[in-house]
């Protein structure tokens, strides 16, 4: 319905609408997508997020670099699909580890060496090495252990600012 009408709008109506209709379906749960091992899947996601914003913004960010649909959707404040998987599972990872401390699994990523550094687990195989433990504890030791104690909006506004 939305696409059979969108001569009806304008360009502001146009862009409300994606943020309200369209950008929430791609964000739920989107933490889980970022480990999608199905290529296929993945693509298809980033199919319809590119037709979406090329039919109701008029943006055509088909075939382009992640870097270069960043450029082109920075006007309407739309981060690439692929940087908001990114920028949600750390929100995600963030309070995981921010707020649910008591949990096991937080404890079991963490494990220090005598120098106050995180070591990873260990891995066998290449579907571990993409599991969350492994990828959240390399998250948190590259990019986020220095932010632990901030809030949450500061984080944000950190991953965005350190986004590209």
């Amino acid at each position: 319905m939305l696409s059979r009408n969108l001569y009806l709008f304008s360009m502001d109506i146009s862009f409300i609408l994606f943020k309200i209709f369209i950008q929430p379906l791609f964000d739920y749960c989107s933490s889980l997508f970022t480990h999608l091992d199905n290529k296929t899947d993945h693509n298809r996601l980033l199919y319809v997020f590119s037709k979406s914003i090329k039919k109701i913004l008029n943006i055509n960010i088909f075939n382009s670099t992640p870097d270069i649909q960043l450029k082109q959707l920075h006007n309407f404040n739309i981060l690439p699909l692929i940087f908001r998987y990114f920028q949600h599972f750390c929100l995600f990872t963030f309070s995981l580890f921010k707020f649910n401390s008591h949990l096991p699994l937080s404890t079991s990523i963490l494990i220090f060496n005598n120098r106050n550094k995180i070591i990873h687990p260990s891995f066998n195989n290449k579907k571990r090495k993409y599991s969350f433990s492994i990828v959240s504890s390399k998250l948190l030791s590259l990019f986020m252990y220095s932010h632990i104690n901030s809030t949450k909006l500061s984080f944000k506004k950190h991953i965005n600012s350190n986004l590209i």
